[in-house]
C-alpha cells in the first residue's frame, strides 16, 4: 500500500502522456533535444516522433536516424519514452513513397461503371461486364455479358463494367500513391523499408527506452460513389482467396457486392467480400507487423482508421476489433472537442472506446493508446483536456497521445490542427495540473482488471451484408440516409447498437463487446460462463443483428444450456453465417427475446445476480446517468472505482455510489495526489459511499480490506463568512507584450498596380494562380521530398499594411514575422533591419525586428514589405507587439491606444487588449482577518482563460482550472493587508485564430478553417478571456 501511494503522487513516465511530436521542419539536433527539456518541465513522460507536413530532412535517412538517436539520447537523460512512428505524415503504409513508387505495392480499386447499351464503350482489360436490369439503384436482375467488348444487352437494361484500378499518384504520397495494406508483398516491403530500418539504427534502444511504434490510420481503401461509376477495395489475390475460403467466384457476383438486390437488404456475396478484404487486410498489414514487433520487444500502438461506427468500419477497414488483436497496445483515435456540452461539441465515440477497451482486456494486455485533443482549436482549456480526457480514462484509455506538439510554425505548420499542445500556448509551464492528474489516474487504472460482467455480441458482420451504394453525386464515401423512401439499414443497424449501448452505459452495467471471429477461434463456455481468453461473462446480449455465425450461435446455446443468461434484442437474426437458416430458432428459443426497450433490457438483465456493477443514485433512489466508470480488482482483494461527471455545466448534488466490495474505503485525490477517508457506511452488498460530482468532475475511490482505517477524512468546511471583494479597478501585470495581427494587406504583382486588400492567405494564393504554381496546403508534397527545381523563375511582390494610432508607445517595439531576410521591410519611410540579436516570440521562426518608437507617427502608419517570392516561399501573418493598447475598429480596423496599467472585471479584450494571448494578473489588497482555526478559502468562479493561477503575499497559492473554482489560501495569509493576486492564463486563440471564421466553435479546426469562404466573415472573431465577476473570500468552520 505504502509503495502504491507513492507511486500514486508521482507517477513515472509510463503513465504519463507522450504527445505526437510534430517532425515538420528542417530539423536540427539542438532544438530537439531543448523541446524534450520543454516536455519535461510541462509534465509529460514522453513523445511520438512524427513526420508532419514540412518535414525538410530526408526521411528515413541517416541524417534522420541520427536524430532519432539523439532524441531516444536526451530521452534516456530525462527519465523519458521514446515511441517510433512508421510513417511520413499519414495514412501508414507508403512509407512517403518510398515503398509505392512501385507500382506492383501501390493501392488498387475496382471500379465498376455503369453506363446504358448505347453509351457503352470498352475500355479492354476488364474483370467482369455484366447485363442488368435496375431501377434507381436497386437490382431487379443481372447476368454475365457473352462479350465485353458488345455486350448482349436489350432494352432497358444496362451495362455494368468492373476493371481494376490502381490509385492515382498523389502529393499527399510525395507524388506517389498509398500502400495496398491486403497485399502480402506490399506489406512486406513496408516493414522491410520502415520497420527494418529502425531496427538497424536504433534497435539496442527497443523495449524500455524506445517502448513501440505508432501506425497511423491505416486501412484498406474506401468505397466511393459518384453517378454513373463506383470504386470498392481490391488486391490481387481477393478473388483467390475469396474463392478458397467460400467455394464460389466473386467475379460472378459482383453486382450484388454494389447494389441492393430486389427487396433484400442483405446480401451473403456483399457479406462475404468483406470479410475476405477484413482477413486480407488484418492478416496481411495488422498480423505481418504485430509478429515483427513481438519478435523485436516493441509494443505495436496506434489506431486504424474510421473506428467510429459501423458504416465507417465497413466502408476502410472492415472491423476495428479484429485488427486490435494485433497489437501490443491497441489504440483509437478522439478527435475534436467529443463529450464537451458547449457549441463545437461533439457526441463522444463511446463505441470506438469499447470496442478497443473490450479487446485488451480479453488478451489481458496493460496499455490502450489514445490519440486526442486534435482539432480542437487555441481556445481548448484545461477543464476541457480534463472532460475529454476522463471519459476516455472510464472506458479504458491510459496511454495518452496529446494532438499535436509542433516542432516548428514556420508557414502550413501553424494551421496543422492546432492547438500546439507545447511553448507554443501561453500555459504550457502549467501543463503539470493537467499532466499530474491524468498520469495518476493512469497508475490506478492499470491496477488489477477491469470487472465486466456482460457481453455484447459485435453486429459488424450484419453491416456487412447490407453495405450497398447508390450511384449520385455523394464525394468519396457511399451515401447515408435514404435509398427513396427507405431509410438505409446500415444507418438503422447503427443507431439501434448506440441505443443498447447507452442504455447500459447510463444504467451501469459495464461490458465488453465480443468480434464473432475472435469468439470462433478463442472463445469456450466453461464453469457456466461464457469465456475469451482472459474475460469471462454471466450474461451475453445480442444487439438488433441481421446473421450470426454458426460458431457464435453454438457458444450461446450451449452457454445457455450451461444456465448462462443470454438475450437476443429485437429484431433478431435471421441468417446464420450469411445465409437464411431456421436454426437460429433454437438458440432463440433459449434466450430472452426483448424489444429495444431502456425497461425491457434492464428488467432482462438485472435477473442476473452475478453482474458486479457499481450503482450511482441520486437522493430519490434514481439511477444518476450522466456519469461513466470503471470499476478494478487485484488479486489482493482491492477494488479501485473511477467515476467521471459527462456534464460539464452543472453539478450532480449529493449522490450515492454502491460498490460491491468489502474494505475501508478511501477516496484517491488524483489532482492533488493525496488520500483520504471516504465518507461510506458499509451494507449487505458491500458499501456506499456519499459524494458529489462537479461539472468537469470525477471521484476515485479504492475499497481495500487491509488498508489503514486511521485515515483522516477530507477536511469538511461549513459555510461561514463569504465576502466579495469588491475590485473596482484593479493593477494589472504582464507576461508578454500586447500584440495583434498585420494579416490583410493591399498587394502588387510584378510591379503591377496596388489591389485591395485582402488576407494574406489568399494574397499568396492570388500569386501562385498568377505564376500557374500550385497552392500552397496541408496536402502538398514534402519538402524533402521535392525534386531540386529551378529557382530562376520569381515574381517581385509587394505588400502594403496600415494601421493608425492614438497614441505613440513610450518604448520601442517589434514587429514579429517569419523568413525577414527575404523582404525589404519599410515602416512609414524607414527601412527596418532584422538582427538576430533580437530573439524570436512564440516560435523560433517567428522572428523579432525592433521598431524604435520614434518611427511611429499618430494616425495612420503605412508598413511595405517587397520581396522576389519563389515557388518554395510562403506569405504569412505577421505581428506587431509592444506595451501598447489596442483594439479592432468597426471590428476590422488595428489601432493602437494608450496603454492600459488597470482593468476592471470583464474581458481584457474590450479594455486594451482586443488580441491579447498571454497572461494577466490582477492584483489587489484585502484586509482578512480570521479568528485561529479558521480556514480561508479564496473563490474565484467566473473567468475565462486556459486556467487561473493565485499569488498571496508573493507566494503561488494554488492552480483553479476547473471546479471547485476555489483556493485553500489558510498558510498563506496574515492578520491584517494582504497582497492577492489572481493571475488569468489566456490562449493563443484571438490571436493565431482562425480569425475571420464565422462559427466561433467549430467542430473541427484544421487548414481549411484558415481560409474557408463558405464561413468567411471580414470581422475579426474574437473570445472573451480575463476575469469575468468579482471573487470572495469565504472564511469557513
Amino acid at each position: 500500500m505504502k509503495d502504491n501511494n507513492g507511486k500514486f503522487m508521482n507517477p513515472d513516465s509510463q503513465y504519463r502522456g507522450k504527445p505526437f511530436w510534430a517532425w515538420n521542419g528542417k530539423l536540427q539536433e539542438h532544438e530537439l533535444r531543448r523541446q524534450l527539456d520543454v516536455m519535461k518541465e510541462m509534465g509529460l513522460g514522453g513523445a511520438f516522433m512524427h513526420s508532419r507536413t514540412g518535414l525538410n530532412t530526408a526521411y528515413l535517412s541517416d541524417e534522420w536516424f541520427n536524430l532519432v538517436k539523439a532524441c531516444a539520447d536526451q530521452c534516456k537523460k530525462n527519465g523519458m519514452e521514446a515511441w517510433m512512428y512508421d510513417e511520413d505524415r499519414w495514412p501508414s503504409g507508403a512509407a512517403g513513397g518510398l515503398v509505392t513508387k512501385n507500382p506492383k505495392y501501390r493501392m488498387r480499386m475496382l471500379k465498376m461503371t455503369a453506363s446504358d447499351a448505347k453509351d457503352y464503350k470498352t475500355e479492354g482489360g476488364e474483370l467482369a461486364v455484366f447485363v442488368a436490369k435496375m431501377e434507381g439503384n436497386t437490382l431487379l436482375s443481372y447476368r454475365k455479358a457473352k462479350s465485353a467488348r458488345k455486350p448482349d444487352a436489350e432494352k432497358g437494361e444496362r451495362i455494368l463494367s468492373f476493371k481494376i484500378h490502381l490509385e492515382d499518384n498523389s502529393p499527399w504520397y510525395n507524388g506517389f500513391t498509398y500502400l495496398d495494406t491486403m497485399s502480402d508483398d506490399a506489406v512486406k516491403q513496408f516493414i522491410k523499408t520502415t520497420h527494418e530500418a529502425y531496427a538497424k539504427n536504433c534497435r539496442k534502444d527497443f523495449g524500455k527506452l524506445m517502448p513501440g511504434i505508432f501506425t497511423d490510420e491505416p486501412n484498406y481503401g474506401h468505397l466511393s460513389a459518384s453517378k454513373n461509376t463506383s470504386k470498392i477495395p481490391w488486391t490481387g489475390k481477393l478473388i483467390q482467396t475469396f474463392k478458397k475460403h467460400y467455394g464460389y467466384d466473386l467475379a460472378d457476383k459482383l453486382p450484388e457486392v454494389v447494389f441492393r438486390m430486389g427487396d433484400e437488404d442483405f446480401s451473403k456475396a456483399r457479406h462475404d467480400y468483406f470479410e475476405t478484404c477484413t482477413s486480407l487486410f488484418t492478416g496481411n498489414f495488422g498480423k505481418k507487423i504485430y509478429d515483427w514487433c513481438d519478435k523485436n520487444k516493441v509494443a505495436f500502438t496506434g489506431h486504424v482508421l474510421s473506428e467510429e461506427n459501423l458504416q465507417s468500419q465497413t466502408r476502410v477497414v472492415g472491423a476495428a476489433m479484429r485488427f486490435y488483436e494485433y497489437m501490443q497496445a491497441p489504440g483509437i483515435d478522439i478527435l475534436c472537442a467529443q463529450g464537451l456540452s458547449r457549441e463545437g461539441g461533439r457526441d463522444p465515440e463511446y463505441l470506438t472506446a469499447k470496442q478497443c477497451s473490450s479487446v485488451l482486456d480479453q488478451f489481458g494486455r496493460k496499455w490502450m493508446l489514445s490519440e486526442l485533443y486534435g482539432c480542437t482549436g487555441w481556445h481548448f482549456t484545461f477543464a476541457e483536456h480534463k472532460a475529454v480526457g476522463d471519459w476516455q480514462a472510464a472506458l479504458g484509455v491510459n496511454l495518452r497521445c496529446q494532438h499535436l506538439s509542433w516542432y516548428t510554425m514556420e508557414g502550413e505548420a501553424k494551421r496543422d490542427y492546432p492547438a500546439s499542445i507545447f511553448f507554443h500556448s501561453p500555459w504550457w509551464r502549467d501543463y503539470t495540473v493537467v499532466e499530474d492528474y491524468f498520469s495518476r489516474v493512469n497508475f490506478m487504472l492499470t491496477q488489477g482488471r477491469a470487472v465486466r460482467d456482460v457481453a455484447v455480441i459485435h453486429p459488424i458482420e450484419s453491416a456487412w451484408g447490407v453495405a450497398y451504394q447508390q450511384l449520385v453525386e455523394c464525394g468519396w464515401d457511399f451515401p447515408q440516409g435514404k435509398d427513396g423512401d427507405k431509410r438505409q439499414p446500415a444507418i438503422t443497424l447503427d443507431e439501434n447498437l448506440k441505443k443498447v449501448q447507452q442504455i447500459l452505459l447510463e444504467e451501469h452495467f459495464d461490458f465488453e463487446y465480443v468480434d464473432e471471429d475472435i469468439l470462433a477461434r478463442h472463445g469456450a463456455v466453461k464453469n457456466g460462463k461464457f469465456n475469451l481468453i482472459k474475460s469471462s461473462y454471466s450474461t451475453v446480449i445480442v444487439p438488433p443483428a441481421y446473421t450470426l455465425r454458426k460458431s457464435t450461435c453454438e457458444m450461446l446455446a450451449k452457454f445457455a444450456e450451461a444456465g448462462g443468461k443470454v438475450i437476443f434484442v429485437e429484431p433478431t437474426p435471421s441468417y446464420v453465417n450469411a445465409e437464411k437458416c431456421d436454426c437460429i430458432k433454437g438458440i432463440l428459443a433459449k434466450s430472452a427475446i426483448i424489444p429495444l426497450d431502456k425497461e425491457a433490457l434492464l428488467k432482462a438483465i438485472s435477473k442476473d445476480k452475478a453482474i458486479r456493477k457499481i450503482s450511482v443514485k441520486t437522493a430519490d433512489g434514481k439511477e444518476y446517468n450522466p456519469c461513466l466508470y470503471m470499476m478494478r480488482q487485484d488479486k489482493g482483494g482491492r477494488t479501485v472505482v473511477f467515476i467521471c461527471h459527462t456534464l460539464q455545466d452543472k453539478d450532480s448534488g449529493e449522490v450515492t455510489v454502491e460498490i460491491p466490495a468489502d474494505g475501508v474505503v478511501q477516496e484517491w485525490d488524483a489532482i492533488t495526489g493525496d488520500v483520504y477517508l471516504a465518507d461510506a457506511q458499509k451494507t449487505s452488498s458491500g458499501v456506499k459511499i456519499n459524494t458529489v460530482l462537479y461539472g468537469y468532475g470525477s471521484r476515485l475511490f479504492v475499497v481495500d480490506p487491509k488498508a489503514d482505517a486511521s485515515l483522516k477524512k477530507r477536511a469538511g468546511s461549513k459555510d461561514g463568512n463569504r465576502k466579495k471583494i469588491e475590485c473596482g479597478t484593479m493593477n494589472i501585470f504582464r507576461d508578454e507584450p500586447n500584440a495583434f495581427p498585420l494579416d490583410v494587406p493591399e498587394y502588387s504583382i510584378d510591379g503591377g498596380e496596388w489591389k485591395k486588400a485582402k488576407d494574406i492567405l489568399k494574397v499568396d494564393d492570388a500569386i501562385r494562380d498568377f505564376a500557374k504554381w500550385a497552392h500552397r496546403g496541408g496536402a502538398m508534397c514534402q519538402p524533402w521530398a521535392q525534386k531540386e527545381t529551378s529557382e530562376s523563375k520569381k515574381v517581385n511582390v509587394g505588400l502594403k499594411y496600415t494601421f493608425e494610432i492614438e497614441d505613440v508607445p513610450n518604448s520601442p517595439c517589434h514587429l514579429v514575422m517569419e523568413r525577414p531576410e527575404k523582404f525589404s521591410v519599410v515602416l512609414n519611410g524607414t527601412e527596418l533591419k532584422h538582427d538576430e540579436g533580437q530573439g524570436w516570440w512564440i516560435d523560433n521562426s517567428f522572428k523579432r525586428i525592433l521598431v524604435p518608437a520614434r518611427i511611429l507617427t499618430k494616425g495612420r502608419n503605412e508598413l511595405i514589405l517587397t520581396t522576389r517570392y519563389g515557388q518554395k516561399d510562403n506569405l504569412e501573418a505577421m505581428y506587431f507587439t509592444g506595451e501598447f493598447g489596442f483594439k479592432w475598429v468597426n471590428g476590422v480596423k488595428p489601432v493602437i491606444t494608450k496603454l492600459p496599467t488597470t482593468l476592471k472585471i470583464g474581458d481584457w479584450c474590450e479594455q486594451g487588449f482586443a488580441c491579447y494571448s498571454g497572461a494577466m494578473t490582477y492584483s489587489m489588497e484585502l484586509d482578512i482577518n480570521a479568528e485561529p482555526g479558521k480556514k480561508v478559502v479564496i473563490e474565484v468562479p467566473e473567468w475565462k482563460g486556459a486556467l487561473v493561477k493565485v499569488h498571496v503575499n508573493g507566494k503561488k497559492a494554488g492552480n483553479i482550472a476547473w471546479k471547485p473554482y476555489e483556493i485553500d489560501i489558510t498558510n498563506f495569509v496574515v492578520k491584517g493587508k494582504n497582497k492577492v493576486e489572481i493571475e488569468v492564463v489566456g490562449t493563443r486563440r484571438n490571436l493565431l485564430g482562425p480569425l475571420h471564421h464565422g462559427e466561433k466553435f467549430p467542430n473541427w479546426t484544421g487548414p481549411w478553417e484558415f481560409k474557408n469562404e463558405q464561413k468567411w466573415i471580414n470581422e475579426y472573431v474574437r473570445f472573451p478571456y480575463g476575469l469575468m465577476g468579482e471573487p470572495s473570500i469565504s472564511v469557513r468552520e
